[in-house]
Formats: C-alpha cells, structure tokens, sequence
C-alpha cells in the first residue's frame, strides 16, 4: 500500500535560477543574504548501508503542483510524493532559511517518524 506525501517548495524560484545559471555555466548572484540559505525539498528512500554505517540513499522525483503558486513562485509550490513500504529520509522546509530533517518508516500506507539511534531530540 502507497502512502501519499506533500512537501511545499518553498522559495523554488531561487532554486530554479540558480539550477538554470549551473546548467548554462553562469556564476549565479544572489540579491539577499537569505538567498545562500535555501535549500530544495527531497525524499529519499535508504536503500542500504555503506560499511562505515553512512546510509545508501535513493532520491525521489516528486510531482509539482503549480495550482496554487503565487506570481514568482516563492509559495504555493507543492510536491507530491508515493511512498511504498520502507523507510526515507525527507528535507521539508518550514520556513524561509530553514527546514527539517527527519526520517519516516512507511509500513501499509501509514507513517511514522523515527529517531536515529545515538541521536537525542532536542
């Protein structure tokens, strides 16, 4: 069974021109400090361990959902995500210049976060 994830792409216009200027060979000029802070949404799915115990990770393509984007498209940017049974890693922002890490275990279409072991929540 599949669990469906949705994670907003928070200042994805930034991301987009800074992916254009890379893949045309552009030095890319950012016009606020909070611009070097953006970081994209992603899910990965841990398909393994390497032997110093770092994980194997799978990125996920996600489906974009433009519906409800704002005029620049700093908001409103959705991605949709099908997840199968396994555990993932997700970067979700929350807000401008920041976002959380976490880890998801998806067992018959329902989720539930887990911690890393060794690992204390503040």
């Amino acid at each position: 069974m599949l669990y469906a994830m949705k994670l907003e792409a928070i200042a994805d216009h930034i991301l987009y021109e800074r992916r254009m200027c890379r893949k045309y060979g552009v030095a890319w000029q950012p016009k606020r400090m909070i611009e070097y802070q953006i970081r994209p949404a992603w899910v990965a799915r841990i398909i393994g361990f390497q032997p110093d115990g770092r994980e194997i990770r799978q990125f996920l393509r996600g489906r974009r959902d433009y519906s409800q984007a704002t005029s620049t498209g700093s908001r409103g940017i959705w991605i949709h995500y099908l997840l199968d049974d396994g555990i993932y890693e997700v970067n979700e922002p929350v807000k401008w210049g920041q976002c959380r890490r976490y880890f998801l275990r998806v067992r018959n279409g329902a989720a539930t976060e887990v911690v890393r072991r060794g690992y204390v929540r503040p």
